[in-house]
């Protein structure tokens, strides 16, 4: 049987994930993307090298920082062109570079419209019309943090603020403001998956935030040689001043998901360094790490113990 070239084109989520199940197909693919590394609106280049590796073990191919001059073919997809002059002959292009809302349906109504990013909104999801709310990707999104329009469209996001507006439809039943999204997500490439959740060290320094990074590199199970177990690889983040937990990033096997979400109730809830290192846990060798490196607490001391590690500095 004939083996297909396909190119890619974005290397965000859609971009590696559509990758990843054409290379488990015996195809051979090529993601193209403007940037210097995969996914990079989403991870830090140290973590993106995870996914870069995962998609060279099964043979993908990667052109970053470059462009997509033309399409080349006729009846048919021939070859992909790049700014460089380059060409990348190929059977077919998967087109997953950006997105955007459609928010259309709101100057419809009447609703105010934040141009480029989606309906406007309040805490409550209320739009400018009132009985009218908005939720999910066709309404603009705001940084938990600074409250700037993010651009950020998320399953999970959605599903938050789908039920704060439904819980207060007809009158205001749940005090509860919705302050912005974390961006909580994971994926897996090969065998490797990565969680994310708040903020990356690249979108901390792009902001200006002083911050402190926390570090561990331990197995999901104890014996670490158990037949399931994974390296678990852990950066988080902490502001300097207030030590609460700014984001994190994790990579290892199918644990990763879960753990992800972990952080995203712990930002959530402004959870400071010291009060993660006394949470009291369940461990069990066959299902998490032990108890004396638990992935989260073993980052948040080595973040600690940097707190007097000499002259206040940021991260560089």
């Amino acid at each position: 049987m004939r083996i297909f070239d396909i190119v890619v084109i974005g290397g965000g989520y859609v971009g590696v994930e559509f990758a990843d199940e054409i290379l488990s197909m015996g195809k051979r693919v090529t993601i193209v993307d403007q940037l210097t590394h995969l996914l990079p609106l989403s991870l830090d280049p140290d973590f993106s090298r995870f996914i870069e590796a995962s998609i060279l073990d099964q043979g993908g191919e990667f052109e970053l920082g470059e462009s997509v001059a033309c399409i080349e073919g006729q009846d048919q997809v021939e070859a992909v062109l790049l700014d460089d002059g380059r060409r990348i002959p190929c059977d077919l292009v998967i087109l997953a570079a950006g997105f955007k809302s459609n928010h259309s349906l709101g100057p419809k109504l009447g609703l105010e419209v934040s141009p480029g990013w989606g309906i406007t909104v309040d805490e409550y999801m209320r739009t400018s019309v009132p009985g009218i709310f908005a939720v999910g990707d066709c309404a603009e999104q705001h940084n938990c943090y600074t409250g700037e329009n993010w651009p950020i469209m998320l399953a999970s996001a959605a599903m938050a603020q789908g039920r704060l507006a439904g819980s207060n439809l007809y009158s205001i039943k749940v005090v509860k403001s919705f302050h912005g999204v974390l961006g909580t997500f994971s994926t897996k490439v090969g065998e490797t998956a990565i969680g994310v959740s708040g903020l990356t060290e690249t979108q901390a320094k792009n902001m200006g935030i002083d911050y402190v990074v926390g570090t561990a590199k331990v197995p999901d199970r104890h014996p670490g040689k158990l037949e399931d177990a994974s390296t678990i690889v852990i950066k988080l983040l902490f502001s300097r001043f207030c030590h609460s937990l700014l984001g994190g990033q994790i990579k290892g096997g199918d644990s990763v998901g879960e753990m992800a979400n972990i952080l995203a109730v712990m930002i959530q809830n402004e959870m400071t360094d010291m009060e993660i290192d006394t949470l009291q846990i369940g461990t069990h060798p066959l299902l998490t790490s032990s108890p004396v490196v638990y992935p989260i607490i073993s980052a948040t001391v080595d973040a600690i113990t940097k707190w007097y590690d000499g002259p206040v500095r940021k991260e560089s």
